[in-house]
């Protein structure tokens, strides 16, 4: 009988990590503090660097950025829209959608608010945004018509979260870093909600097999939360 008892209390002691853990991993939750769901942060700047690299060197360039962010409710999670302006390969242009002339080439899919240094580490507690990338049939496929060379990307990658001084806990805007070299991004791990660290990857083909690769936004891009919405990000 004593056997069961201390099994009993062990398997007790264990549940109660068990949600110890998953309250402690919990992703950070965006909240509007002024303003209602849903919120929607925009960026657009028609002069930023942008490219791919593998590392074989870069694969594309560009001039020019819009993003669109969405949140819906009280959660880590949304999606975002990213349309890249004059994106070529050299110095032909290269695209996805409109003209090929305009160059643009649109990436989308969904973002997750996430942990990408834990309290206790070097670096301390750190907040990332993890894209995934939507792609139909497995990859998204950007087109450069004069040489016939299609591109296609897939894949997921982490942008940094600038931090606010302390005590300034509300936003009105959000500035990310997106960086990376030779076809790795500058961040890689993360942890999901169960506590599981993880590591993002992105990837492209010409045709020859799929290489790790990065994407880089020059600078710290700020997108602005429109109709005068603020927002928290709240976290563990």
């Amino acid at each position: 009988m004593k056997r069961f008892k201390i099994l009993g209390a062990m398997l007790a002691a264990m549940w109660a990590m068990g949600l110890m853990a998953a309250s402690a991993f919990a992703l950070p939750d965006i909240t509007i503090t002024l303003g209602s769901y849903p919120l929607h942060l925009n960026y657009l700047s028609n002069t930023v660097a942008t490219k791919i690299e593998t590392p074989n060197g870069a694969l594309f360039t560009g001039t020019g950025l819009h993003v669109l962010y969405l949140t819906g409710e009280l959660t880590a999670l949304g999606t975002f829209r990213m349309i890249f302006l004059k994106w070529g390969k050299g110095t032909e242009s290269c695209f996805n959608q409109g003209e090929e002339a305009n160059g643009e080439v649109l990436l989308e899919g969904s973002f997750h608010v996430v942990y990408t240094s834990l309290k206790g580490s070097t670096q301390g507690l750190q907040i990332g945004v993890l894209y995934l990338v939507k792609s139909l049939e497995g990859a998204t496929v950007i087109k450069c018509k004069k040489t016939g060379i299609e591109i296609k990307v897939r894949g997921s990658m982490i942008g940094s979260i600038v931090t606010l001084p302390e005590g300034e806990g509300e936003r009105i805007g959000q500035k990310s870093v997106l960086t990376g070299t030779n076809g790795k991004q500058s961040i890689r791990a993360y942890w999901n909600d169960a506590g599981t660290g993880l590591l993002a990857k992105f990837e492209s083909s010409i045709g020859a097999g799929f290489l790790e690769s990065n994407l880089v936004i020059e600078g710290e891009p700020e997108a602005t939360a429109l109709n005068g919405a603020m927002y928290k990000i709240t976290s563990i």
